[in-house]
């Protein structure tokens, strides 16, 4: 909801939710003796970085003389992977990062930038799966989520601004040696669903390259 765009009649409201859910209790392992109910095959907790690479509209876009970008930046993130057998997992990631609106506005006589900071905060959960069982550590995950943007200027109105997202990527779960730990690289594409700055009406994809790389422990 974007409410700078509306007048106060006019206000719109949308939800979108997402949910992903298993029965844990679906893997079973039987034999002559007894039957084990393997509720999680191990848990992968790690921490990473990664770096954006703005493309599209969020590289530039040019409204009425007015040209909006996003320029690339990096991030933090902590993930949890919790495989539910060899190939199948459940994600969940918390990531903070801090981004750029820069604004390069012409104006008669003169013509002059702004650049706004903005602290962002977000949340995704998804599916990951191991396609090819030659290159086990190769996966492929499908997320979503929702990221904060927390403008820099005290004084913005609305102060946090809430939006949806959607990533897709592919990397590896790389062990090293036998000690539990794992090195994860991976590529993805982040598609962020933002209003048309000055056209509330029309909802645009915001889009990122990232490369990342995150270390953690197999448990």
């Amino acid at each position: 909801n974007n409410f700078n765009s509306y007048g106060y009649w006019q206000l719109p409201w949308e939800t979108f939710q997402f949910g992903l859910s298993t029965d844990l209790g679906m893997s079973e392992k039987k034999n002559n003796e007894s039957t084990v109910q393997e509720l999680l095959k191990s848990i992968i907790l790690s921490g990473g970085y990664s770096y954006g690479y703005s493309v599209g509209q969020m590289k530039k876009l040019t409204i009425e003389g007015t040209d909006i970008s996003y320029p690339s930046n990096s991030s933090w993130s902590m993930e949890s992977d919790f495989y539910l057998n060899e190939n199948a997992a459940i994600l969940s990631s918390f990531a903070y990062s801090r981004m750029t609106e820069k604004l390069s506005i012409a104006s008669f006589p003169s013509s002059f930038d702004l650049d706004l900071g903005l602290e962002t905060m977000s949340l995704e959960s998804g599916f990951r799966y191991h396609p090819i069982d030659a290159i086990h550590p190769l996966f492929v995950q499908l997320s979503f989520g929702i990221i904060r943007l927390n403008p820099v200027l005290e004084n913005t109105s609305p102060r946090y601004l809430y939006k949806s997202f959607d990533k897709i990527a592919a990397g590896f779960v790389v062990p090293v040696k036998d000690l539990g730990v794992v090195v994860m690289p991976k590529v993805g594409l982040r598609t962020i669903f933002m209003e048309s700055p000055f056209n509330g009406n029309r909802l645009s994809g915001y889009k990122q390259v990232e490369l990342g790389l995150n270390a953690g422990y197999n448990f």
